[in-house]
């Protein structure tokens, strides 16, 4: 099986939404086709660019003007609570992101922040995983902090995702419903 095959689905999925409802989008190089030339990383930092400062590079970010409205993580091969807390928690204390001519301040409580869980590792309907996702997700909404407004998390099982599947238009309907929101 290929690399980030869900990342790559996803990518391709945001660019589609973004065209649709004028967002500029950034995707992280695991998100784009292999024949991409421009490969990009997404980093968020606290207070100026440098390495120390860099907090965490996510996958995808949607820009509306020259504010960042979406984040978007995915996670393909760990789905463990640290791992989905970590990855919310650095990203919630960033406040800005610098590549190249962008240099974004991010305002406190400005950011929906959406993790994508790959279930594909899951023994379904026996996991009480999903159960375990609702949780954290109630839990980061109850405690949000920095940058971060709303939290959301979608599951999705990436061995099942293909455009004509149901899993697929599920996944295809929960992301776009959610983004409406933005």
């Amino acid at each position: 099986m290929a690399e980030h095959q869900l990342h790559k689905k996803v990518g391709e999925l945001l660019k589609k939404i973004a065209e649709e409802n004028d967002f500029d989008l950034r995707l992280d190089e695991a998100c784009e086709d292999i024949q991409c030339k421009k490969k990009q990383q997404i980093p968020l930092f606290l207070d100026k660019k440098g390495r120390e400062n860099n907090f965490c590079k996510v996958d995808a970010m949607l820009l509306e003007g020259k504010e960042i409205a979406v984040v978007i993580e995915i996670e393909e091969s760990k789905d463990d609570p640290t791992i989905i807390f970590g990855k919310y928690l650095t990203t919630a204390m960033s406040d800005c992101y610098i590549r190249g001519k962008d240099d974004i301040k991010i305002a406190n409580k400005s950011v929906r922040f959406i993790q994508i869980i790959d279930t594909k590792n899951q023994n379904e309907p026996k996991t009480k995983m999903k159960e375990k996702y609702l949780l954290i997700e109630k839990k980061i909404n109850e405690n949000l902090y920095g940058c971060v407004k709303s939290y959301k998390i979608i599951c999705v099982n990436g061995k099942r995702i293909k455009e004509n599947d149901e899993d697929f238009k599920k996944f295809q309907k929960d992301l776009t419903d959610t983004l409406k929101e933005v």
